[in-house]
């Protein structure tokens, strides 16, 4: 199986006024950078870890959530 390709995202976009820096970037695979671009998904930064908020469709809250492997103690 062949590695996925990494995109560089912008949380907030640059026609919003978002920064290519680091503070505004996240690692998505090819597959994922197209849903949030084409879709009602956003990407927040807290601490330092991405938190993505679903679509109201999903989640009528719009809970921002992070992946389980940033969740975990070490």
């Amino acid at each position: 199986m062949a590695s996925p390709v990494l995109v560089c995202c912008r949380m907030t976009r640059g026609r919003f006024g978002g920064e290519t820096k680091l503070h505004n970037l996240v690692l998505l695979c090819f597959a994922h950078h197209q849903i949030v671009h084409h879709s009602q998904w956003k990407i927040i930064m807290r601490g330092g870890i991405p938190y993505f908020i679903p679509p109201a469709f999903i989640d009528p809250t719009r809970t921002p959530i992070r992946h389980a492997r940033y969740s975990m103690k070490c």
